[in-house]
């Protein structure tokens, strides 16, 4: 099935890109994508990132489905 990841500050540099489509298992959760995610890019296991499935936070791993869009936003500052 096909996903869509977005990539937010300083997680979207280190990327090289601020989006992507990618092909995933049709049994794949979001801890899984994000543990593949983190082989790619070394540096997002050394922050504290957040997850948003379909524009909505979550906190704990949730099944994909085809279509879904995954959000990785950096750590988020307040002022």
């Amino acid at each position: 099935m096909e996903i869509k990841v977005l990539y937010f500050g300083m997680i979207a540099e280190w990327k090289g890109g601020s989006e992507e489509k990618r092909m995933v298992d049709n049994t794949m959760h979001t801890q899984q994508l994000l543990d593949s995610i983190a082989m790619e890019i070394p540096g997002i296991k050394d922050i504290n990132y957040v997850v948003a499935l379909n524009r909505s936070m979550i906190e704990e791993s949730m099944a994909l489905v085809n279509g879904d869009e995954v959000s990785i936003f950096p750590p988020f500052a307040g002022g």
